[in-house]
């Protein structure tokens, strides 16, 4: 039986991991999270709390699981927890040998920043909202965080006296021009080379905390083209989500998650494309050909909902 860690299992895209890998029966499941009460220890077999992914003991703290458990796979879950496992990739691999994929940090470097992603994106001719580097001439206007999470602080601003008061409120944040349409996750497996092996298209109907709740897959919109070629500038790894706004034709990119979707991962399973099956072969070294996992053509819709559980 192999040893599965996965990090963050607090949340969502944890416990949906931990549940897929429970019912192959193949798995001993092991959990951390920084939060030491957390709904993520009720689908594991044993559960650890570390310290939060921006301390400086985390990664010393997860070697040390990694090794005293025998973890075979490792799968880290939050936005902030792999990144630091991709900028500390290489030493966490000469101390242990647990298995696990993640993007290069230099591909962080490039487009984790919504400000520095705006760039990366127009040098290379990829469609993505204007930023506005002075004061706006046209409202309404969309303002981000440069370093955020599940759409943590964005807000539409419709007039010149909010855009002074949201400048003022929120140094860490940028300006966009709003592009009026709808807006769709893709999400993608990549294998260790960058080659991309699959993709769903869907658009997020309903969201909570920055996560979707309500979804819907939308496979009639193509945007396979921009994928393959933005996988021919940065290196992609492993599970990656893009979010763009589709308006007459065109995808404007405007985040690029290098993790798991936030909510959507259980649509994409469900429609085809068997991410926790797909990861455990990248590791084992076996191939995957593109195509060998396809998201089918059903106008599938997720619902989610809550459920209790007790101690």
């Amino acid at each position: 039986m192999k040893n599965i860690l996965i990090g963050s299992n607090g949340g969502l895209t944890g416990i949906f991991l931990a549940k897929k890998f429970s019912e192959s029966g193949k798995y001993r499941l092991f959990g951390t999270d920084s939060a030491e009460l957390t709904a993520g220890k009720f689908f594991v077999d044993e559960q650890y709390t570390v310290p939060s992914s921006t301390d400086k003991n985390f990664i010393e703290s997860i070697i040390k699981i990694l090794n005293d458990k025998k973890i075979d796979y490792y799968f880290p879950t939050h936005s902030k927890e792999v990144r630091a496992v991709s900028a500390h990739e290489e030493y966490i691999r000469s101390k242990t040998k647990t298995k696990f994929i993640v993007s290069p940090i230099e591909t962080f470097e490039a487009l984790d920043d919504k400000e520095q992603l705006y760039y990366s994106l127009t040098k290379e001719d990829i469609p993505t909202p204007k930023l506005i580097e002075g004061d706006p001439k046209v409202y309404p206007i969309f303002m981000k965080k440069n370093v955020g999470s599940g759409g943590s602080g964005a807000q539409k601003i419709s007039e010149p006296i909010l855009y002074d008061a949201y400048k003022l409120l929120n140094v860490g944040a940028s300006f966009f021009t709003f592009i009026e349409g709808k807006e769709y996750t893709v999400d993608c497996m990549f294998d260790k080379d960058g080659e991309l092996l699959a993709h769903n298209c869907r658009e997020r109907i309903k969201m909570m905390g920055g996560a979707a709740i309500i979804s819907v897959n939308h496979n009639e919109i193509d945007v396979r083209p921009w994928l393959i070629k933005m996988a021919s500038v940065w290196k992609f790894c492993g599970c990656v989500n893009f979010q763009f706004i589709w308006k007459d034709g065109t995808p404007y990119f405007t985040d690029i998650n290098l993790r798991y979707p936030s909510g959507g991962l259980p649509l994409t399973v469900q429609s085809g494309i068997d991410v926790p099956a797909m990861l455990i072969k990248l590791l084992d070294g076996k191939k995957i050909e593109y195509g060998e996992y396809k998201a089918d053509n059903q106008i599938s819709t997720m619902y989610r909902y809550f459920e209790e559980k007790y101690e």
